[in-house]
């Protein structure tokens, strides 16, 4: 920045490395801030004052030799723009200014247009050695790790010294610029963090060599090696990606990938379980996959995840399926009660178990099992009724059908032997061990049978502790009895297993407690096989610890007696919910998206609609009815709308079970407007600004940009079948027309005349039949200076009115045109 203080400064890096805060240090330590014009390119007035060529002139008035000039945060400029930018760099630098100006990469054409320059780049805004010694005590990140390891892409400004707000905003805005194509490739890259760039190709298309470059050199946080072929991203967690992404995911998995966004993460996760990256396969699940396509790809993999010793990552997965959506298979909630069961959780392992044993869509084997579980973790009471619905259910069911699905069901005699050892296992009695002595072949083949087993060597390894071994015959016989009948387990699930799994790594680990209190040999294990128990205990004891420390945060707080609670607490806790229905329906609850496969049925989405189109006021029952089933008998559209009804409200419950966002009367229905809000409200108040406020080109360009680009599809494109919708989208495609023409008018009246011509162009863009949209186009490109655009709309309107309608244009339309052609170029008549 100061050795070369005589041509322009150019910062290209992404938002988040500190472009803005360096340049305002440089301004302040050489400058003082005096003799300084700094220009905020994000404003429309920048490219308003761009397009009529006055930017650099004005500027050159205002100061003189030795000022400092910064433009911050350039936007995209096409090659016009670009070329004009660089004239007005030029012109500053000619006149002994000093420059300095920022962008992002997607936005460096500049830099072809500006051949002279000293270019600083995302690698040289990176945070050095020095710099990161410094910032320890700075930044949010709470592990720090030694200056030697830390890696060149965790060394963004943003990660090192901000706190969490500055990380939020580097993640909100790392895909604000970046051409859409190129989106999912970074997607992907965060996702995986680390891997080859053949891996990015699997989930989307082929990145390109000049696109790997690009990534390269202006996103070094990414890691890309173009020589190895190859990344290493910085660890982004994935509520972070899920802010840079979420509001994109759909569009550029459309634009890059042959799939869904289902498809495509589920794909994602499978890869990364393949590369035993548990933990990051089920946060990705869990984030950015629909509720059905979660619950079948746990279906799939919670027998893998709990035997490799994920039982967490398999509890907090089926949670956040949620319990008020309707029920998960009896087969995923079976497999959360055994998580539990392995945390240590008994609360949740009962729960669940329970459900399972209640639930008529379990087949006779689950439930069984279910059960099995409340005896095992279950107090007094729950396992007295649990052994009673087991008699029943034993009595009643042939057990030899279940064999291979869990060993104990092989007889009914197994069962019963099992029951009894759970009971006394449970009760602590001293003399199950000829009761599991009788099972013995089929604990083996048992998850239930296996933590029964545990169960009991840990009870009798606390009476071991309580009493001198030795002096105590009885006492040693017994835990000498259940030690073999423990290590006979253990070799039997040896001889099937290549790598131990939770199961042998928790009951090996038994068994040497146990040796350990009544002082015997160890079972021999060899060194490796040993490591890997030591990791899967390890890793056990740190699930456990993180699942009391939730139990220990949610029992903090004090409760709010129900007395107490107000309108406003009530409020509070209800998460937003989001409508967008222009350019296809996308609802949001809270932070969570609904995917598709949310609305069950085909018609949930068009009744939605109707209901956001009242702007949260009531509609009439009868009123619905004839929106939706035109033509019906009232009984059979009665019938109908009940079911619809029923259906949209379970689809929108929260996890409680509640819908606050539906509210149903008598005689009519509507939205809560506490609760909810859509992009139909915001287009009726960007619209009314446009319509009544006093013009202002600085306030009206942002409401320009929303329209432009958040409204550029019409209200539900793909409901083709419902006359209502159809004549809505009509009639808010006008409205949007109207208030863009009525804008561009009143821009225009007060000489705001390039304003004028956006507004009144956006218009022409959406319907070019109309003749006041024509007109406001001619009037502003007239003022402009573009006469013979102006002409040639004409003659597109004359052409449209004449051989379409058979009529003239209005007298307006034909003076627009008279006095167009007696204009010339700079806009002045000719004389």
């Amino acid at each position: 920045m100061l050795q070369e203080r005589g041509v322009p400064r150019i910062l290209v890096a992404p938002t988040g490395f500190g472009k803005t805060s360096l340049v305002a240090e440089y301004a302040q330590d050489i400058f003082e801030f005096r003799n300084t014009f700094w220009i905020d390119c994000t404003d429309p007035c920048f490219l308003r004052e761009l397009d009529a060529k006055r930017l650099g002139l004005q500027l050159v008035e205002a100061g003189g030799e030795g000022f400092l000039a910064v433009f911050d945060d350039v936007p995209y400029l096409d090659d016009a723009r670009a070329e004009e930018f660089s004239e007005t760099i030029d012109s500053l630098v000619d006149s002994g200014w000093e420059v300095v100006v920022s962008t992002t990469p997607a936005f460096s054409s500049i830099l072809d247009h500006q051949t002279v320059c000293v270019r600083v780049t995302a690698e040289d805004l990176l945070v050095d050695d020095m710099e990161y010694e410094g910032s320890k005590d700075l930044s949010f990140m709470d592990k720090r790790v030694p200056m030697k390891d830390v890696r060149r892409q965790s060394r963004v400004p943003a990660l090192v010294w901000g706190m969490r707000p500055d990380v939020d905003r580097f993640a909100l805005h790392l895909v604000d610029d970046l051409p859409i194509e190129l989106r999912l490739s970074l997607f992907i890259m965060l996702v995986l963090q680390h891997g080859v760039m053949e891996d990015v190709t699997i989930f989307g298309r082929g990145v390109k060599k000049d696109t790997r470059r690009f990534f390269m050199e202006s996103y070094p946080f990414l890691g890309v090696n173009t020589v190895s072929e190859s990344f290493d991203a910085c660890i982004m967690d994935i509520g972070h990606v899920r802010m840079a992404f979420g509001g994109c995911l759909d569009e550029m998995v459309a634009h890059s990938s042959n799939m869904n966004v289902d498809s495509l993460i589920q794909k994602m996760a499978d890869y990364l379980v393949s590369k035993r990256r548990y933990l990051r396969a089920c946060e990705v699940m869990s984030t950015f996959c629909s509720r059905s396509k979660r619950a079948s790809w746990l279906t799939q993999k919670q027998g893998m995840l709990l035997r490799v010793g994920q039982p967490l990552l398999v509890l907090d997965l089926y949670e956040s399926l949620g319990e008020g959506k309707g029920a998960c298979s009896a087969e995923l909630t079976l497999a959360a009660s055994y998580a539990a069961a392995l945390l240590d959780d008994d609360g949740r392992c009962v729960r669940y178990a329970l459900s399972v044993g209640s639930d008529p869509q379990a087949l006779p084997w689950q439930r069984v099992l279910g059960c099995c579980l409340c005896v095992a973790r279950g107090k007094a009471e729950t396992k007295q009724g649990a052994i009673d619905g087991l008699e029943k259910m034993i009595s009643e069911s042939p057990f030899d059908g279940y064999k291979g699905k869990d060993a104990p069901l092989v007889s009914a005699q197994a069962m019963q032997t099992m029951l009894r050892a759970m009971w006394d296992v449970g009760m602590d009695d001293m003399h199950y061990e000829s009761e599991l002595e009788e099972c013995a072949d089929d604990l083996p083949k048992s998850r239930v049978g296996v933590l029964i087993l545990i169960q009991a060597l840990q009870a009798s390894e606390r009476r071991g502790a309580q009493q001198v071994p030795l002096a105590d015959g009885d006492l040693m016989s017994n835990a000498m009895h259940l030690s073999d009948i423990a290590r006979g387990c253990l070799s039997t699930r040896r001889r099937k297993l290549m790598i131990p799994d939770m199961l042998e790594a928790l009951l090996c680990e038994a068994i040497c407690n146990h040796a350990d209190t009544y002082r015997v040999p160890r079972p021999e294990t060899s060194p490796e096989r040993q490591h890997y128990i030591r990791l899967l205990v390890n890793s056990l004891e740190g699930q456990k610890k993180t699942v009391r420390a939730r139990m220990e945060d949610v029992g903090a707080p004090a409760q709010i007696v129900a007395s107490q609670v107000t309108p406003v607490q009530v409020i509070d806790q209800v998460p937003p919910m989001y409508l967008r229905l222009f350019g296809g329906l996308q609802i949001r609850i809270g932070d969570t998206d609904l995917g598709p496969d949310d609305l069950r049925k085909a018609k949930t989405k068009t009744l939605l609609a109707v209901l956001a189109l009242a702007h949260c006021r009531e509609v009439p029952r009868m009123r619905i009815l004839e929106v939706m089933w035109p033509g019906s008998p009232k009984k059979k559209a009665l019938n109908n709308f009940y079911s619809l009804w029923s259906s949209l409200r379970h689809s929108l419950e929260l996890e409680s079970g509640e819908c606050p966002y539906l509210v149903r009367h008598q005689l009519s229905c509507m939205l809560d407007g506490r609760y909810v809000t859509s992009d139909v409200d915001e287009l009726e108040r960007l619209c009314g600004r446009l319509m009544f406020d006093d013009p202002d080109p600085d306030a009206w360009m942002p409401i320009y940009k929303v329209i432009q680009n958040q409204f550029s599809n019409d209200l539900m494109p793909a409901e083709e079948n419902n006359a209502y919708i159809i004549s809505m989208r009509e009639f808010y495609r006008s409205r949007i027309i109207d208030s863009l023409v009525h804008g561009a008018n009143r821009l225009y009246d007060i000489q705001e005349y390039q304003a004028a011509l956006w507004f009144a162009r956006a218009g022409f863009e959406r319907d070019s039949r109309r003749e006041d949209t024509c007109c406001a186009l001619m009037k502003a490109q007239i003022a402009n200076g573009q006469s013979d655009a102006a002409v040639s709309v004409y003659m597109h309107l004359c052409s449209y009115l004449n051989e379409e309608l058979g009529i003239d244009p209005s007298a307006q339309a034909r003076r627009l045109y008279e006095r167009a052609i007696l204009c010339s170029d700079d806009g002045s008549f000719l004389g």
